[in-house]
């Protein structure tokens, strides 16, 4: 146990007659009650300090009262929000860039007495083949490193020309 350590008690810190009952972290204050019950919030940040009293000074407020707070909570989440609107922009225009060069197919320069073809719904090797008068090791002699079994709609193959 510290040299101090009996200094950093509720007891020795705080007013006769008032103990720390809790703590709000939303507001970072630690809360006081004094023997008559009174609520007590010390200052922000603070375990120990000024306290200032809570219950008993407080008063409904009025529908207008209601009503402008209610505004003015509306507008800071609209402006909130528009902070935010930026990045979130940024963030879906990365995406969208990110999704294009994924699903965009290699650029393929054909030799010559070819042409590029576009892979369509359907279509197999053996089909496009047969299509452009070849048999299907010819068509992979044309496009090597080509796997009949993984076509891509929209992809290219160099195919004869006609």
């Amino acid at each position: 146990m510290g040299r101090w350590s009996e200094r950093e008690s509720d007891e020795e810190r705080l007013p006769e007659g008032i103990q720390r009952v809790g703590y709000d972290a939303d507001t970072q204050r630690y809360i006081y009650q004094d023997e008559e019950g009174g609520q007590w919030e010390g200052a922000e940040g603070a375990r120990y300090g000024r306290l200032e009293r809570v219950n008993g000074t407080s008063h409904p407020l009025s529908a207008a009262e209601v009503a402008a707070q209610n505004h003015s909570l509306r507008d800071s989440n609209r402006e909130a929000w528009r902070y935010l609107l930026p990045f979130a922009l940024l963030f879906i225009f990365l995406l969208l860039l990110l999704f294009r060069f994924i699903n965009s197919a290699p650029s393929i320069t054909c030799p010559s007495q070819s042409e590029p073809y576009t892979i369509r719904s359907g279509d197999t090797c053996w089909a496009i083949a047969k299509d452009h008068g070849l048999d299907v090791p010819g068509l992979l002699r044309l496009n090597p490193g080509t796997d009949c079994a993984g076509l891509r709609v929209g992809g290219l193959l160099c195919v004869p020309m006609k």
